[in-house]
């Protein structure tokens, strides 16, 4: 997941006084309410099948609804199911500006993945003041990144970072050492996204074991202080997040210096089938 980019957040300035300013608000989102909306994205005919992890002289196979008939053939081996997931959490993000803010990351947090014409968007839900959106396509053997979206709350004021990305798609099946490179671009913020395949490892999801290709992206945002680097382990074979941890640490330029935006976290997934 990319990190958040903040574009003088918050700096607020002379819009937030001290004395009034709202800090350290971290509000879970409500299991049920992320499945009502779950719900009212997917199309009445979905349906979701499970995920089956590999076994002895298997592979794992991730089947997709068939509201993606259209690319059904194709998707099935590389994207989750639509559904609901629940990923055990821990860490949280800050900003140093005007003595500080904070959010420390519920214990459970979500992925809702909603089938898409070419593949799926995925959302990931911290809380009501952090949530993360990407769309991933198939593309040739590979996943490719089209679009993602940040959004960060601090003193009670939101922002909100789109992007388009192009480029390379991260290889499934790829050993050891693969590399890829990606752009995404914001208006005059322009992303040098870099993933590396570090290679396989064994885990557990609750208490079955699956094989997992881990993979390291890095971005490069042009500014030598920063930086954001994310470790993900996918199902191999597909693009279903098993865990993911990350370091991120930008800097942005306001009138009243230099602010530092921090993100820690680690999520682990608690169960390969999709809430239903």
């Amino acid at each position: 997941m990319l990190a958040v980019v903040l574009v003088a957040v918050v700096i607020v300035g002379v819009t937030v006084r001290l004395g009034t300013a709202r800090r350290g608000v971290t509000t879970p989102l409500v299991l049920g309410e992320v499945r009502e909306r779950f719900d009212a994205l997917a199309t009445t005919a979905a349906t979701t099948s499970p995920i089956v992890p590999r076994s002895a002289g298997q592979e794992p196979t991730v089947l997709l609804s068939t509201t993606t008939v259209a690319t059904a053939s194709q998707v099935a081996p590389l994207l989750p199911a639509p559904g609901v997931y629940v990923y055990a959490t821990t860490g949280g993000d800050s900003v140093d500006a005007l003595n500080g803010d904070r959010h420390v990351y519920p214990a459970s947090t979500t992925v809702t993945v909603v089938a898409e014409s070419c593949g799926v968007t995925q959302r990931w839900d911290v809380a009501v003041q952090r949530w993360e959106q990407w769309t991933r396509c198939v593309q040739g053997n590979g996943i490719a990144e089209s679009s993602r979206i940040n959004y960060d709350e601090f003193f009670g004021r939101g922002q909100t970072d789109a992007f388009r990305c192009d480029g390379l798609s991260r290889p499934v099946d790829a050993a050891a050492g693969a590399e890829w490179t990606a752009t995404c671009r914001q208006g005059d913020t322009v992303q040098t996204v870099r993933g590396v395949v570090v290679g396989e490892e064994d885990m557990r999801v609750g208490n079955r074991p699956v094989v997992t290709t881990h993979v390291r992206v890095t971005i490069d945002n042009g500014h030598p202080a920063d930086a954001q680097i994310t470790d993900t382990w996918f199902l191999r074979g597909s693009d279903l997040i098993v865990a993911q941890s990350a370091r991120n640490t930008t800097t942005n330029s306001t009138f009243v210096g230099d602010v530092h935006y921090r993100e820690n976290y680690l999520i682990t997934l608690t169960s390969l089938e999709p809430l239903s």
